[in-house]
């Protein structure tokens, strides 16, 4: 069983039905694409019995489907599958073989039908399927990715604040404490010593011009710790979710660089505690 590439397959996921085992699946013949013009055919019984017909070569097998991590395993003798459904129109359904981007293409091989018999057909296939998407689900998958890139944003902003350890409160009061010590030796020394009121004046400019250069320190300070406490944070802890959503929406992967000066996408994890 040969596999494709299709990149329209990415965008056109969000607008899948919803796959059900029961409805989509079982006690039908799907047909799979394959261009070098083979005729092959995939039977599943609901008992999970699986049959395959390769140009006439048929042989028996069996399938399970896992509700919770999504995903349907194909058993063929020494030949094991794991797919996970991408997309799903009632006449075709598209499978990610091992989550990655090669795709397994079905179409529904009952009442005479048949799959598209070359790459060019392929594509058209789906970027009409893409042309004319059901506007009810349209609207579903525009709310979903919105919610999903607050949310996202959301987890971000909480792990900057988690990562914010800089004493803050403490150099502030520090600040201020120092620079009303110096206006306040300035007053003075320009009330009760006239003949040194420029020393007195200098010296409450001084206090303006230090708080400031020491409030700028304490900020750098803290904006590079906190740069620092996220890189270990995105390189010690499982964010898979949203390195990847980073990796995908450009959008927010350009926020986050630009408030946060880093991007974890190209940070390599430290092995995992339960690796081998």
């Amino acid at each position: 069983m040969k596999t494709y590439k299709l990149d329209i397959i990415s965008i056109l996921g969000q607008y899948s039905r919803k796959f059900d085992v029961a409805n989509n699946f079982c006690d039908k013949t799907w047909q799979i694409f394959d261009d070098s013009g083979k005729q092959i055919f995939l039977y599943f019984k609901s008992d999970n019995s699986a049959y395959i017909s390769d140009n006439g070569n048929n042989a028996s097998g069996e399938w399970k489907f896992d509700g919770t991590s999504k995903n349907l395993t194909l058993i063929f003798g020494q030949l094991t599958l794991n797919l996970f459904p991408i997309f799903n129109d009632d006449n075709s359904l598209v499978f990610s073989v091992d989550k990655s981007e090669n795709c397994l293409f079905l179409f529904d091989g009952s009442m005479g039908k048949t799959a598209p018999q070359n790459m060019t057909l392929l594509h058209s296939y789906y970027q009409n399927a893409l042309n004319n998407v059901d506007p009810l689900l349209k609207t579903a998958a525009e709310k979903a990715a919105k919610e999903k890139h607050e949310n996202i944003k959301q987890r971000i902003e909480e792990i900057a604040e988690k990562c914010d350890r800089y004493p803050w409160k403490r150099n502030l009061i520090i600040i201020i404490v120092s620079s009303i010590c110096i206006l306040i030796s300035g007053i003075i020394t320009y009330i009760k010593y006239p003949y040194y009121d420029s020393i007195g004046i200098s010296l409450m400019i001084l206090s303006v011009i230090l708080g400031a250069i020491v409030y700028s320190f304490f900020d750098t300070q803290r904006w590079q710790t906190a740069i620092k406490n996220m890189v270990m944070w995105f390189r010690d802890n499982d964010e898979t979710e949203i390195v990847n959503y980073l990796k995908t929406n450009k959008k927010l992967k350009t926020w986050f660089i630009e408030n946060y000066d880093f991007d974890p996408t190209k940070i390599k994890r430290l092995p995992s505690a339960y690796d081998d």
